[in-house]
C-alpha cells in the first residue's frame, strides 16, 4: 500500500473546502501535484458536523493548508467567528485562506479583505475570484507559489511498496527489482540477491516498471548506488527514450497521473476512515 504521509515535515497538505467545481477540479489538483503542491478537495463541507470535522482534518496531518469557500454559505458573521475560532485553535499546525467570489463594489472587497487578512489575521490568503475558470486556476496555482506550498520539496515523491517492481533483461535473464519510491524525475530500486553492477552515470534502457496495473518502458541514467545491508540501492534518472522533442515531458505527465492518483485514493480513504471513528 502506498504510504499517505510521504516527506513527512517537508511540505503540508492542501485542502480546498467547497470549492467551485468548475475551478478545483481533478485537471487542476493534477496539475497542482505536477509542480509539487500536494492538494484534494473537499466538496460539499465534507458532509454532516464539518465544523468537527474540519478541526479532525488538521489533526490528522503535520501541516495543512486550508481554503474556505466563503460565499457558498454563511454570511460574514459566520465565517468572521468560524474562522476566527480555528485560527485561534490551530495556528501551530494549519495556515488558512478564503476564497470567494469578486464582488463589484471595491468597498465590500476591500472590507472582506481587512476583515479577515486584518482582524482575524489569516495567513493563507484571502482571494477574490474572477468569471474564468481558466483564469482563477492560473490564479490558485499562484497563491499556492506563494503560500510555498511545495514547502522543502521539488517534487511529490510516493513511498512505494513490495508490489511496485522494475524488470529488465541482462544476458538473456529476466532481472525483477523492487521499487522503493517514485517522483516525476527519477526513483529508486534493489535488487535482491543480485546486482547489476552498473557504475554511476551508465544509461539503462527498456526497464519496465510494473505500478500495481500500470506500465510504462522507460529508460534510465544511473544517478546514485549505496549500499543497504546485503543489497544496493540504485537511483534512476528518467533518460529520454530517443530524440522526439518532448518525450520527457510525456513521461512525466504519465508518471504524474498515477501519483496523483494513489496519493488521492489513499489520503481520501484514510480520512473517510478518520471521520467515520468519531461518529
Amino acid at each position: 500500500m502506498v504510504e499517505i504521509n510521504q516527506d513527512k515535515g517537508l511540505a503540508p497538505k492542501t485542502f480546498f473546502i467547497a470549492p467551485d467545481p468548475l475551478v478545483v477540479n481533478e485537471s487542476f489538483l493534477e496539475s497542482a501535484f505536477f509542480k509539487g503542491y500536494e492538494s484534494y478537495s473537499m466538496p460539499d463541507d465534507i458532509g454532516g458536523q464539518w465544523k468537527r470535522k474540519v478541526g479532525m482534518l488538521i489533526d490528522a496531518f503535520p501541516e495543512t493548508l486550508i481554503f474556505f469557500t466563503i460565499d457558498r454559505k454563511g454570511d460574514l458573521k459566520f465565517w468572521t467567528e468560524f474562522l476566527g475560532s480555528l485560527q485561534s485553535d490551530h495556528q501551530e499546525r494549519s495556515r488558512i485562506g478564503v476564497l470567494y467570489s469578486k464582488p463589484q463594489s471595491a468597498s465590500l472587497d476591500d472590507k472582506i479583505k481587512k476583515t479577515f487578512l486584518m482582524d482575524i489575521g489569516i495567513n493563507g490568503g484571502c482571494i477574490p475570484l474572477h468569471y474564468s475558470a481558466g483564469r482563477n486556476q492560473s490564479l490558485l496555482l499562484s497563491v499556492l507559489s506563494a503560500n510555498q506550498a511545495a514547502g522543502r520539496r521539488k517534487l511529490i515523491r510516493m513511498n512505494c511498496g513490495p508490489t511496485f517492481k522494475i524488470n529488465f533483461l541482462k544476458d538473456d535473464q529476466k532481472v525483477e527489482g523492487i521499487m522503493i519510491d517514485l517522483s516525476v524525475s527519477h526513483f529508486s530500486a534493489y535488487f535482491e540477491g543480485f546486482d547489476p553492477q552498473w557504475e554511476v552515470g551508465t544509461t539503462v534502457n527498456n526497464i519496465q516498471l510494473c505500478l500495481t496495473g500500470a506500465l510504462l518502458m522507460v529508460n534510465v541514467k544511473v544517478m546514485i548506488k549505496r549500499p543497504t545491508g546485503a543489497n544496493q540501492v540504485y537511483v534512476f534518472l528518467f533518460h529520454a527514450m530517443d530524440a522526439v522533442a518532448g518525450i520527457d515531458e510525456l513521461l512525466k505527465i504519465k508518471v504524474n497521473q498515477f501519483i496523483f492518483r494513489k496519493f488521492q485514493t489513499n489520503t481520501m480513504g484514510f480520512l473517510e476512515k478518520h471521520f467515520n471513528s468519531a461518529d
